[in-house]
């Protein structure tokens, strides 16, 4: 970004388009919407103004102002300029509107669906990306995000944020200026590494690494450290002839502190591609892994991760790309090793997610398989999410975003800062004396704990607010449809997307149907331990439903759902929780039926079955969930 002067120079709307023309070129995006707003004001009907000014604001960051005027276009009709639609439906997903940014992408792909390029690629992901990012919305962890306040951000972005043994903090900001050689007149923004002290979420004031680490006329940035200390890799910057950025990785080792950096030898390092965002793992004979990111040829999609071992004598092997388990189509970037868990975490803009950039991780799972998953909301928002990194107490860490809350210079996403986040402890009421971790650690899972049911079960078309029916034929009964709703749902996509669709019903099943009912019959099992050895209970159930019906009939069939909860307690194992919930009351159970209120939005095709009883979205608003066990 260059600081221009915004004068009366320009006296027509060409004028300023051409200056914005410039600027847009350049990179420049916060000026060229500047100009290309000046010329709108001048011919506000012009669609080629509206649409250059749309894009401007989009690629600054601009949400809300590109959503407008994307808005407009589409209102108008967009004529010429397709790719409306497309832009449009991104200004709505990163404003976290989901349904309108989905039927946005569907209406790009009625005009451009048979294109096989990048953007038809996009928007089919991207309407998987809006179903679940409700579904992460719906799942919201306990973690409380802060930004990490005037010490460390300012009004331009700051980013890379690594702590290191909990005391030091390393990050990269982007408030220095220096002489524009391109443009002599002009003076520049670039980038610089700072170090500040303190502890985590309360950070002092920070000063640049010295010259070994910073160079006064390019960018620096993304410092990486390895775990043993001796070994820092970050990236230096500068603007090719396109004005594109382009990035080199350099190194420094610790000798009494940082040595002066030296540009990697080898293949690391590319004349025409780029290199940059380091993490470095540690290995337990010795040497490292290098993580970094590049476009170089090979990869899969725009922005690939890659890694390149290091030897105990410094030497790089040729890099490898990480493939299909990291890498997409479109940009994959910031990853960032956590040596205790083994684990890769990364951001992208390629998988499903709830904003631009989601972070994700790829790691060994529960059964130790290595699987990708995005590590949820609110780490994720519906704007871009990067940088994540965590301290060595697991509860806390770091992540950059352009979320609402930062600092910034233009609109409120427009600029990154660096937050931090904590991971909450559970609630616990002080008029109880809970042993919630006890029963969690018997059980061996953590409340709520979700049970769901077939469409309009139990006792379809009633208005009843109890139910003679028990939980367990409820769960044997819609487990015997499985094959009804793979097929039904399956068969409502084009033959290339069946496969998919029958994997997520079938996920569905797999994973929360009858995951729920082995929890339940774990926390019985318990309970008929415990209550048998004089300790009393009590059960807190909160029931939902989809939103298709009448509040009033939603909030009936909670309530017979609640009812199947318990009557299969006091049927479990011939009865034997059932003198202790109505002779000797010491298993009690609280109810909350909350009807619609808490449900998932319905799914769009209320006119398709399909969409309405047999798809993810909509089953996995059928349910009660038990939110809390307590020990009285």
């Amino acid at each position: 970004m260059s600081f221009l002067s915004k004068g009366a120079f320009c006296q027509s709307p060409a004028a300023y388009v051409k200056e914005g023309n410039k600027s847009f070129a350049n990179g420049d995006n916060f000026n060229a919407a500047y100009y290309y707003s000046q010329a709108l004001n001048l011919d506000p009907a012009n669609k080629e103004y509206l649409y250059k000014c749309g894009l401007a604001n989009y690629f600054s960051n601009d949400y809300k102002n590109a959503n407008a005027q994307f808005d407009q276009l589409a209102m108008d009709g967009i004529g010429e300029y397709a790719l409306s639609f497309f832009y449009l439906a991104m200004c709505k997903k990163h404003l976290g509107l989901y349904d309108t940014a989905k039927n946005y992408f569907k209406e790009y792909l009625k005009v451009h669906g048979s294109n096989d390029d990048y953007f038809k690629q996009k928007s089919e992901m991207e309407i998987k990306a809006c179903d679940a990012a409700k579904v992460l919305l719906a799942n919201k962890l306990n973690v409380e995000i802060k930004n990490a306040g005037k010490n460390i951000n300012t009004v331009y972005s700051d980013f890379a944020a690594i702590t290191v043994n909990d005391t030091a903090l390393h990050y990269t900001s982007l408030q220095y200026k220096i002489d524009d050689p391109q443009n002599p007149s002009q003076k520049k923004y670039v980038s610089k590494i700072l170090a500040a002290k303190g502890k985590p979420v309360a950070w002092k004031s920070s000063t640049p690494m010295d010259v070994n680490i910073n160079s006064d006329d390019v960018s620096n940035s993304n410092f990486a450290i390895s775990d043993d200390k001796q070994l820092a890799i970050f990236c230096r910057c500068t603007n090719d002839s396109a004005n594109k950025q382009h990035c080199q990785l350099y190194e420094s080792r610790y000798k009494n502190g940082w040595m002066a950096a030296s540009k990697i030898r080898g293949s690391i390092n590319s004349y025409v591609s780029t290199s940059t965002q380091p993490s470095i793992e540690s290995k337990s004979n010795g040497g490292y892994t290098l993580y970094f990111v590049s476009d170089r040829p090979g990869g899969l999609g725009k922005l690939d991760i890659w890694k390149s071992n290091i030897t105990t004598d410094y030497k790089y092997s040729e890099p490898e790309n990480m493939g299909t388990a990291i890498n997409t189509f479109d940009d994959d970037c910031t990853p960032w090793y956590c040596q205790k868990e083994q684990t890769l975490y990364f951001s992208s803009c390629g998988r499903p997610g709830m904003g631009g950039f989601d972070i994700f991780k790829f790691g060994p799972d529960s059964t130790m398989q290595l699987s990708t998953i995005n590590i949820g909301a609110p780490y994720n928002s519906s704007y871009h999410d990067l940088f994540f990194t965590k301290d060595n107490n697991d509860s806390t860490g770091m992540l950059t975003s352009n979320r609402p809350g930062s600092y910034s210079l233009k609109g409120e996403t427009c600029c990154y800062d660096i937050y931090s986040y904590k991971i909450l402890k559970q609630k616990i009421e002080t008029n109880k004396k809970p042993e919630k971790n006890e029963i969690e650690k018997n059980v061996g899972f953590s409340f709520p704990l979700k049970l769901y049911f077939d469409n309009d079960q139990p006792d379809p078309h009633s208005l009843k607010t109890e139910s003679k029916k028990k939980y367990d034929d409820l769960y044997k009964n819609y487990v015997a449809k499985q094959g009804e709703y793979v097929k039904a749902y399956s068969n409502a996509f084009e033959a290339g997307e069946q496969a998919e669709a029958s994997d997520r019903i079938n996920d569905f099943f797999e994973n929360n149907v009858k995951t729920g009912y082995e929890k339940l019959d774990k926390v019985c099992e318990y309970l008929e331990k415990k209550l048998s050895k004089g300790q009393s209970f009590t059960i807190m159930v909160r029931g939902s439903a989809s939103s298709l019906a009448e509040a009033n009939y939603n909030l009936n069939l909670s309530q017979r759902r609640i009812s199947s909860m318990f009557n299969f307690l006091i049927y479990y194992n011939n009865g034997s929780l059932r003198n202790y919930i109505e002779v000797e009351k010491t298993l009690k159970i609280e109810i909350d039926p909350r009807g619609e209120t808490e449900a998932l939005e319905p799914p769009e095709k209320t006119d398709s079955k399909a969409f309405t009883i047999y798809s993810p979205q909509a089953a996995l608003s059928r349910y009660i969930e038990i939110t809390e066990v307590t020990i009285e």
